[in-house]
Parts: structure tokens; C-alpha cells; sequence
């Protein structure tokens, strides 16, 4: 589209000259100056009718000459202008892309959203792909759910997950954008649940994630390993610890994770007068955390090795899997040199592994026994 750029009435009579710019304008006639008034021409007029069409059918309406407010539309569908106050169950239109405050003080309210793809059109002959943007506000705290459904086949991106509905269990703010294709893209700006769930005990832990909560923040320990036992003269080794690792995952409502809490490896016996103690155990499992799209898994960490035979029982390791590189922290254990100088005359077992992962203390000189490793732990946050 350009300005006016001929006047159509009389092409050798120039057109108005508008300030600041110097910009070509519109001209009225003015017989007593011989001034031909500006005349709209189809060099004009065509562009103006396309410019004003493309928005309109660029968003997926249909002109109609009987409509005067399609641009108007056309522009609250791609900048989201509109506003709804929903107390029920709902199917939301491109038309009602903008701002969405439901209220769900006497019932359940799903809201629907529309196709991500629901203001494609065509500009031309050409598809356009536009990406429509909605805020779900939800200003009541009863008891009922509000759930944010997409549509079809659609689905709903939360950072790393992909699920097809949302829950808003309480007071919060969900802003949503489409690709114009299948997906929503959505963040939460306002409260959202919080707790935590922990668990020190050895063995499989079900943890089931609450509505509204799709990130956990996860620390997790692996268990320790055994210490070596002592042998006569030398101090066995303690055992290595298990790593530890912390990231921010993402977790479906809903969804129950089967997690492993590590069991602490045995200490090594001790030995005689005339025997050497033996090493001690590694972990007798692994601590591991799933989550959407991922896990953290670990490698044991060794027993510690017996008094005299010298050497390190290393740490465990940890490997964090579906979440960006970078983001999670992950710590190796430490490993532990076997005793070799004399300890006591009197044989008795180490102390056992204390805080979690840690591996178990060596056996004192004299034929103490090592301490068993610590069991792991893992606690998420939300």
C-alpha cells in the first residue's frame, strides 16, 4: 500500500503536499485556482481494498460486506483483545482469544481452548499461520476444579512436558500462545500449589503428582557403601559415598513415579589375629528419580576396601537425563583410602554412615568390623 501518487482528475496538476514529510495527499477542487480536485483511482483503491482484506482473511474470517467491524475483530483475534467472565463449562472460539477470567465458586469449569491452528486463513491465495494468545484467569478458591482442555489433537507444552489439559486448582494466571499449528505454549504467572514429599526408607517409593503442579524441584541422594573391615595392626578403609544430584523437572498432575530410595551397603567383617578383615559392600540398590521425559540414575559407589590392603574405594556417579544441559547440578561421591596405620589394640565396628549417601567408616585396627553405608534419600519440592 502507498499514498495517493497521481491525481486522476488532471494528471498534470500536482497533488497536495502535506507537512511535516512532505507527504502526497488528497486534494479538494478549487475552480477558482483551476484546481482539480484529488479523484480516487483503482492504483489507490485496489491496495487499500487488500491491505485491509489481508487482515481480515489473514485471521480466518470470511469478508462480508454486510459486517463493518471485521477489522476490528480481525485485530482482537490476533492481538487477543477480547474479554469473557466464565462460570461454566466452555468451548472458547478464536473470538474469545484476550483475556478469559473464570470462576469456579459453584461448579467444575473446563475450559476448551480453541485449534491452536483456529486463525490460520489465507492472504492471497497464500496460508498464513498466525499464533493466537489467551490468559486464563481463575479468581475463586472453592473446592472445584478448573481445567484448561486443548482441542482435538492438540496438545499443551509446560516447558519439557506435553500433556493435553491443564489444572488450576486454586487462585492463578496461565498465559497461553499458539504456534498456529498444534500446539499451545503455556507459563504460569500466578500462585500455584507448593508442598514437598520426602523419603529416607530403602525401596520403591510411589510418589503421585497433585493437580496444578507440573515442575518439581528434586534433590536426591544415593546410598553409601560399606566400610572395610579392619584387619590386625591396620584400619580398613571407609566406604565410598553416593553422588547427589539436584534439578527442576517437569512432572504431570496425576501421574504416579515409581522412585527408588538406595539401600546402604554392609560393612566388611573384621578380622583375626591372623586373618585380614573383608571390603565392604556396595549399595545393595540404586537410588532413582523419573520424571517426565527423564530420570536420574546413579553408579554405586565401592565398599571400602579392608585394613592392609590399601587403595581407594571410589564414589558413585550420577547421570541427569530430559532436562536442559547445564540446568541440573550433579556431584560425584568421594571416594576412601583403606587404614593402614595401626589403630587400637581393641577391636570394635566404625560408626555407620551418617547423613545421606554416605559410605560406612572403616573398621577400626585389631579386627573391627566396618560400618555399613547410609541409605539414599530423595526429596521433591513443589
Amino acid at each position: 500500500m502507498d499514498r495517493i501518487n497521481v491525481n486522476s482528475l488532471d494528471p498534470t496538476n500536482p497533488l497536495a503536499v502535506l507537512s511535516p514529510g512532505s507527504r502526497r495527499g488528497w486534494q479538494n477542487q478549487d475552480l477558482s485556482l483551476g484546481l482539480g480536485g484529488t479523484i480516487p483511482n483503482a492504483e489507490f483503491l485496489n491496495p487499500a481494498q487488500e491491505e485491509l482484506l489481508a487482515l481480515i482473511e489473514g485471521v480466518g474470517l470470511t469478508a462480508n460486506a454486510a459486517l463493518t467491524a471485521q477489522v476490528l475483530q480481525g485485530l482482537k483475534r490476533l492481538f487477543g483483545g477480547n474479554y469473557e467472565y466464565l462460570t461454566a463449562t466452555t468451548t472458547l472460539t478464536a473470538d474469545n482469544l484476550g483475556i478469559v477470567v473464570v470462576n469456579a465458586a459453584t461448579g467444575a469449569v473446563t475450559l476448551t481452548l480453541p485449534a491452536s491452528a483456529s486463525i490460520a486463513g489465507t492472504v492471497a491465495g497464500t496460508a498464513v499461520v498466525n499464533s493466537p494468545r489467551l490468559r486464563v484467569i481463575r479468581n475463586d478458591r472453592s473446592v472445584y476444579g478448573v481445567t484448561i482442555q486443548a482441542a482435538g489433537t492438540d496438545h499443551i507444552d509446560i516447558g519439557a512436558a506435553s500433556v493435553t489439559s491443564l489444572e488450576v486448582p486454586g487462585p492463578g494466571v496461565w498465559d497461553l500462545v499458539a504456534d498456529g499449528t498444534a500446539t499451545w505454549l503455556a507459563s504460569s504467572l500466578g500462585p500455584q500449589p507448593h508442598g514437598s514429599a520426602f523419603s529416607h526408607t530403602p525401596g520403591v517409593w510411589n510418589w503421585t503428582c497433585p493437580a496444578g503442579v507440573y515442575f518439581v524441584e528434586v534433590e536426591a541422594w544415593d546410598a553409601g557403601a560399606g566400610g572395610g573391615g579392619g584387619s590386625n595392626g591396620e584400619g580398613g578403609g571407609g566406604g565410598g559415598s553416593g553422588a547427589y544430584a539436584r534439578a527442576v523437572v517437569p512432572v504431570v498432575p496425576g501421574t504416579t513415579y515409581a522412585n527408588v530410595v538406595g539401600i546402604g551397603g554392609g560393612g566388611g567383617a573384621g578380622g583375626t589375629i591372623s586373618t585380614d578383615g573383608t571390603a565392604g559392600s556396595a549399595p545393595g540398590s540404586l537410588t532413582a528419580v523419573l520424571f517426565n521425559g527423564g530420570s536420574i540414575s546413579f553408579t554405586a559407589a565401592q565398599g571400602g576396601i579392608a585394613g592392609g590392603a590399601g587403595g581407594l574405594a571410589g564414589g558413585g556417579g550420577v547421570t541427569v537425563t530430559g532436562v536442559p544441559a547445564g540446568a541440573p547440578i550433579a556431584i560425584a561421591g568421594n571416594g576412601a583410602v583403606s587404614g593402614t596405620a595401626s589403630g587400637p589394640t581393641a577391636g570394635g565396628s566404625g560408626p555407620g554412615g551418617w547423613g545421606f549417601g554416605s559410605g560406612g567408616a572403616g573398621g577400626t585396627a585389631s579386627t573391627g568390623a566396618g560400618s555399613n553405608g547410609a541409605n539414599g534419600a530423595i526429596w521433591l519440592r513443589w
